[in-house]
């Protein structure tokens, strides 16, 4: 049996969530730090994510609250929020959320990841999923067949089951599992598949493309063709070994998967930010010495800027 949350982690939990959903790059430091001091923590926000996803249509059909002359300004959803919290407090709408039947209208929640952290999660005996740093994974309690990656990167293991294959969403995309292990990242740029074992089907309702072992895809956020590749299987993943294995792919993608799985910021400069790389960088967990071998890998210059790096060209040496 999972740890019980009590009042307190419920409280902080909805704080948390609040805040993070109107500012998902707000706080993230403080709430990793709050996740990681206690195994309840963790189970309070599923618990209060849960709960928000299933109230969200019963509270947008709800009447708007009469507000006081001073909220003039305040956004309906906002407003919404703060009439939630009076009377009792959130809290409780929530908890009555989870433990009133018929209350609700899905049973769909959320698994939120913050910058650096890793964690798996079962998919009720259906496979399971790892999810890198930054990730926010959205699953279904009475569909363990399907799973929505709204934002970041996860590896999927699914048990193949002909009958019902396994869906994951990615905004308007679709990936449909056929008995595989598959790496998936959403985030500004798009939307990459990439198969380590087995076979996926992109789009199977409109392109349908099939990806097998050793395949990857990339479907741009811009207008654009979809790009597949090949690519060894076993450096699919690689996050999860501590290793990340790049062919040809922009620097600005190389930050961004570094930047996942460290938990720091990393901007690089417009100039360099297409420039290729080919290579493999091996996850050092000291922030300084991976900076060092980082601008050597790269050929960059890798600087501390605030709570990240900045990358940029390395300056030329005076003749």
């Amino acid at each position: 049996m999972g740890t019980e949350p009590d009042r307190d982690a419920l409280d902080a939990a909805i704080g948390w969530h609040l805040s993070l959903r109107d500012d998902a790059s707000a706080g993230w430091a403080g709430f990793t730090a709050w996740l990681e001091a206690s195994p309840a923590h963790a189970a309070a926000y599923d618990q209060v994510a849960l709960a928000d996803a299933e109230l969200g249509p019963a509270v947008a059909a709800m009447p708007a609250p009469l507000r006081a002359s001073n909220d003039d300004d305040v956004a309906p959803a906002a407003s919404r929020r703060r009439w939630l919290m009076a009377g009792g407090g959130l809290a409780a709408v929530l908890i009555g959320a989870v433990t009133l039947p018929g209350l609700v209208q899905n049973q769909r929640y959320q698994i939120v990841t913050g910058p650096g952290e890793q964690r798996i999660v079962d998919l009720a005996g259906q496979g399971r999923v790892a999810l890198n740093g930054s990730t926010r994974l959205t699953l279904d309690r009475r569909d363990p067949r399907f799973a929505a990656l709204d934002s970041g990167e996860a590896t999927f293991t699914i048990r193949h089951d002909p009958a019902k294959p396994f869906m994951l969403a990615m905004g308007d995309d679709r990936v449909q599992d056929v008995g595989t292990v598959f790496n998936a990242v959403a985030d500004e740029t798009g939307h990459r598949v990439e198969v380590s074992e087995g076979s996926v089907i992109y789009n199977p309702q409109g392109s349908a493309v099939s990806l097998k072992a050793g395949q990857t895809l990339f479907d741009g956020a811009t207008a654009g063709d979809v790009v597949l590749r090949n690519r060894d299987p076993q450096a699919i993943g690689g996050w999860r070994r501590g290793r990340l294995d790049f062919q040809g792919v922009p620097i600005a993608t190389v930050a961004a998967d570094l930047s996942r799985t460290l938990g720091i910021p990393i901007v690089v400069a417009p100039a360099l930010a297409q420039q290729p790389f080919t290579g493999t960088i091996a996850v050092d967990r000291n922030p300084e010495r991976m900076r060092v071998r980082l601008a050597a890998l790269l050929n960059v210059d890798a600087q501390p800027a605030g709570r990240g790096w900045a990358i940029s060209a390395r300056a030329r040496a005076p003749r």
